[in-house]
């Protein structure tokens, strides 16, 4: 598998994906916006914290419903960037092609597109599967 590939455990935002998926589906367990000041949960502050700090703001000092709304948008907006660079990197790759199409499908597919393609990936890597680049019949295996 290519260095340029997502961890299990890591992302290229520095937050687990696991808890990019909590946060989707369960936004009340990192931060209370219903009241100001909002408050966050001590899992909100370890997964907001850096995110917010990317773009020179401290968590402290997100006060209001708007600049948690505000914050937020700018640190989806710079993940949005980093895969963007992340995918253009993968898909320079011989051997990148799986990785290009799974980090394609997050940034613009559905849930769906996303499953199929992390099933794709998930058995290349267990069947060991090998990339051919065509142009050299260079053999490199993605193990």
């Amino acid at each position: 598998m290519s260095d340029l590939s997502l961890t299990p455990q890591q992302s290229a935002f520095g937050a687990s994906e696991a808890e990019w998926m909590c946060f989707d589906d369960h936004p009340e367990w990192f931060v209370d916006v219903s009241h100001t000041p909002v408050v966050f949960s001590v899992r909100g502050i370890a997964f907001f914290s850096p995110q917010f700090r990317r773009f020179g703001v401290s968590i402290s000092d997100v006060k209001t419903p708007e600049q948690f709304s505000e914050a937020s948008m700018q640190a989806s907006i710079l993940q949005m960037q980093d895969l963007a660079i992340r995918i253009n990197k993968i898909a320079s790759t011989t051997y990148g092609a799986s990785e290009h199409k799974l980090l394609n499908a997050v940034l613009h597919g559905t849930k769906e597109d996303i499953s199929r393609e992390a099933r794709r990936l998930k058995h290349k890597q267990t069947a060991g599967l090998q990339a051919v680049d065509t142009a050299t019949s260079a053999v490199t295996l993605t193990r």
